[in-house]
């Protein structure tokens, strides 16, 4: 009769167990390997909503909120970017980008997947990638290129701009139009 009374709770317990166990374990990834080279340690890992800052003695290069970074060596590839690049004059950068790579040790970045920057000043970038070099405060734009700004438009293939976007060269289906509300075309 006791038997009888305690094989629920024995199958309950281990229901249970089981639960926990496949909880805790659903979704994991395993571990990549380790890479050494140089008698250096790598480690590659991948984080979910997470923030990302890179700073140069002591002042902000960029601070991002991503969806997903995977570290890879020296390179962070990220999805889902919203967030700040600080350039060394003072001016600050808002960006939302499907994508990109950061890289830390050149202080480089690329985004991708649509990609709208906008200066602290007002005025608006949107392509559908750009690199930034922090070193040359150059901006390549590339893929269906509009810079707004105050009441200039202007449309390419191909854009590169100092961080500031002031100076622009536009290369490929070049168009510049002045003296509109532009707002809704971008």
């Amino acid at each position: 009769m006791n038997f009888k009374k305690g094989m629920p709770w024995i199958i309950a317990g281990v229901l249970i167990t089981a639960s926990i166990f496949a909880w805790l374990f659903y979704g994991s990834e395993i571990a990549k390997p380790v890479e050494v080279t140089n008698n250096e340690m790598k480690v590659n890992m991948k984080v979910l909503n997470t923030n990302i800052q890179q700073d140069d003695n002591g002042k902000k290069i960029w601070d991002f909120n991503v969806k997903e970074a995977e570290y890879i060596g020296d390179k962070i590839v990220v999805t889902g970017i919203k967030g700040k690049i600080y350039l060394k004059d003072g001016e600050i950068i808002d960006v939302d980008s499907g994508g990109g790579t950061l890289y830390g040790a050149t202080n480089t970045i690329e985004l991708s997947n649509g990609v709208t920057a906008v200066t602290k000043t007002g005025r608006k970038l949107v392509s559908e990638k750009i690199y930034w070099d922090r070193n040359t405060n150059v901006i390549t734009a590339e893929g269906a290129v509009k810079i707004l700004s105050e009441d200039v438009l202007a449309t390419g293939d191909k854009a590169i701009t100092d961080g500031n976007i002031e100076k622009v060269k536009l290369v490929g289906n070049a168009m510049v139009e002045q003296g509109g509300n532009y707002e809704g075309r971008i």
